[in-house]
C-alpha cells in the first residue's frame, strides 16, 4: 500500500507540473473550423513558435504535436459535430488524440464515451485539460495502441485526425484501422493528403483548414474526412497486410519526398520561406513558420 500510494503521489505530482508546463506556454482559444471548443494552443505570438531545437527543449518541449489543431484533426472534428449521429450514444477512441480536438468533438455530439490516446503523456495532460475547458469529461491512455490488436479496445468508433504523415506511420496505422472495421467498428480519418492512402479509405467531406496549426488561420489546405467502406474487409491477411510491400498506389502517383508540394509552396509564398516535404512535424526554427514541413533523411 505504500509503494502504491507513493506511485500515486509522484503521479500526481507530474501531471500537476506538466499542467503547469502546459498553461505557461499555451493560451486558450478557438480555432477556424472548429470555433465551438477552445483549447490549450501554442500561439504564433509565443517565442516558441520558432524557437531553435535546444531552445524548445530548455522549455521540456519535445516535438509538442498536443499543443496544435492540425488540419486533419480540425476537419475531423468538423464533421463529427456537423453529423452527430456517427458518435451519438457510442464508445469513441480517438487515436493519435494530441489536444483531442476530435475526442471532445464526440464528446459534444453525444458520445457515450470518449478515450483518447497518445504515445505522449504531455498530450494525455492537455487533452485533460482540454476537456475541463469544454466543460467534458473524457478517459486518456498513454501507450502506443498500434502495438495491441483491435479487439484489446472496447470502442463503437474510431477516430484519427492527421497522424498519416509519413508512409512508416501510415504502413503501420492501416492495417490496425482494417482491424477495426473488420470487428464492424466505424472508422473516420482526416486526411491531409500527406500520403495517399488504399482506395478503401472513401472521401465523405472536404474542407479548407490552416494546414500549419496556427489557430489564427493562415494558408488554407483542402482535407478530407474518409471512412472505410466494405472494401477494406475484403483486403487479405488483415493483420499482415503491409502497406509499404503492396503499394496501393500507383508508382505515378507517389511524390518525390524532397520536391515541394503545392500547399509548402503556398506557404512559402503566403509566410516567407516554409517549405519542405510533406510531414507536419513540428520542428523549430528561427524565420520558420512555426511548425514546418521538416526534410526527410
Amino acid at each position: 500500500m505504500r509503494v502504491n500510494g507513493t506511485w500515486a503521489v509522484k503521479t500526481e505530482r507530474k501531471t500537476l507540473a506538466i499542467d503547469a508546463l502546459i498553461r505557461s506556454v499555451t493560451e486558450v482559444a478557438t480555432v477556424p473550423l472548429v470555433p465551438e471548443l477552445r483549447l490549450h494552443l501554442l500561439m504564433p505570438s509565443h517565442p516558441l513558435w520558432r524557437a531553435t531545437p535546444a531552445e524548445a527543449s530548455a522549455q521540456g518541449l519535445e516535438l509538442p504535436y498536443w499543443a496544435f489543431a492540425w488540419p486533419g484533426g480540425q476537419a475531423l472534428a468538423r464533421w463529427v459535430l456537423d453529423h452527430p449521429p456517427a458518435v451519438l450514444g457510442k464508445r469513441v477512441l480517438d487515436v493519435g488524440s494530441g489536444g483531442a480536438i476530435e475526442g471532445l468533438a464526440a464528446l459534444k455530439a453525444g458520445a457515450a464515451h470518449v478515450t483518447c490516446a497518445d504515445v505522449d503523456v504531455m498530450a494525455s495532460v492537455c487533452a485533460t485539460m482540454n476537456a475541463a475547458q469544454n466543460h467534458g469529461s473524457l478517459e486518456v491512455l498513454t501507450t502506443d495502441v498500434l502495438e495491441r490488436p483491435a479487439g484489446a479496445f472496447d470502442c463503437d468508433v474510431v477516430l484519427l485526425g492527421d497522424l498519416t504523415f509519413d508512409e512508416a506511420i501510415t504502413a503501420r496505422l492501416v492495417p490496425w484501422l482494417l482491424a477495426h472495421h473488420a470487428l464492424g467498428r466505424a472508422v473516420l480519418v482526416g486526411d491531409a493528403g500527406r500520403v495517399r492512402l488504399p482506395e478503401a479509405f472513401v472521401e465523405v467531406a472536404t474542407y479548407q483548414a490552416p494546414f500549419d496549426g496556427n489557430p489564427t488561420g493562415s494558408t488554407d489546405w483542402p482535407i478530407s474526412v474518409r471512412t472505410l467502406t466494405s472494401l477494406g474487409a475484403e483486403l487479405e491477411a488483415v493483420d499482415g497486410f503491409n502497406l509499404l510491400a503492396k503499394n496501393p498506389f500507383p508508382p505515378e502517383d507517389l511524390s518525390d519526398p524532397h520536391e515541394a508540394q503545392p500547399h509548402q509552396r503556398a506557404c512559402s509564398a503566403a509566410q516567407g520561406g516554409c517549405s519542405s516535404a510533406p510531414r507536419p512535424s513540428p520542428s523549430w526554427g528561427p524565420g520558420r513558420c512555426g511548425p514546418r514541413f521538416p526534410e526527410r533523411t
